[in-house]
C-alpha cells in the first residue's frame, strides 16, 4: 500500500464488501479473494478506471445495468 488515500479507501471498500457479501467463492465456485460492490466503488459515477500491469481499463455500467470492461 502506498499510503495514498484512494488506496486506503479502496482497500476499506474491498474489506467491507467482502464482509457483507458472504463467501462468494463457495457460491460461484470462483477463486476470488473479495467481492466488491460496483455502486460503492464508483461513488455515483457510471465508470471506474482499473490499472493492471501498466495498462488502464475502464469498467462501465450500461443503462440496462450490465458491466462492460474495455482496454
Amino acid at each position: 500500500m502506498t499510503g495514498n488515500r484512494s488506496d486506503q479507501s479502496s482497500s476499506s471498500h474491498a474489506r467491507k464488501a467482502a464482509d457483507t457479501m458472504g463467501d462468494e467463492t463457495t457460491q460461484n465456485k470462483l477463486p476470488c479473494a473479495v467481492s466488491l460492490d460496483f455502486e460503492e466503488l464508483a461513488q455515483g459515477q457510471q465508470c471506474i478506471l482499473i490499472r493492471l500491469a501498466g495498462e488502464t481499463y475502464t469498467l462501465r455500467k450500461t443503462q440496462s445495468g450490465k458491466l462492460i470492461l474495455n482496454k
